[in-house]
């Protein structure tokens, strides 16, 4: 169970990481278009990761409940 706990709070952190990231943002006057590409790939997969971790949190707690 504590493997379990530990895998979700990296997802957790890890999407946050992401989404933070892709909030710094330099500029759009001064920054090239793969930048806004890339910040679009991390808002999603920051988004893709907090989602998993709070799906996950879900089934193990309705496994623990059985």
């Amino acid at each position: 169970m504590e493997r379990n706990s530990l895998l979700m709070v990296i997802l957790l952190f890890l999407g946050v990481v992401c989404v933070i990231i892709a909030g710094l943002s330099p500029g759009q006057d001064i920054a090239p278009e793969w930048v806004g590409i890339l910040q679009y790939f991390l808002i999603i997969l920051g988004v893709i990761l907090i989602t998993a971790a709070i799906i996950f949190r879900q089934i193990m707690n309705s496994k623990s409940k059985r």
